[in-house]
């Protein structure tokens, strides 16, 4: 991640939906670590479900710094 909102620090996280995502655009997006930051849905229909995931991951925060 680059640009002002790393240089503030903010927590990017990066959602695809759908067939026709890019992985490698997602992770570009994405904060470190990737692995807690990019995720991937079928359709708009499991956004209700996965709202709690990304309010859990945004909640805690960065603990490396």
């Amino acid at each position: 991640m680059t640009g002002k909102l790393y240089i503030i620090q903010v927590t990017v996280f990066a959602v695809g939906v759908g067939s026709n995502v890019q992985k490698t655009e997602l992770t570009t997006i994405a904060s470190e670590p990737k692995c807690n930051r990019v995720y991937f849905l079928a359709d708009f229909d499991d956004i209700t479900a996965f709202t709690s995931q990304i309010m859990i991951g945004a909640c805690k925060g960065d603990s490396s710094g």
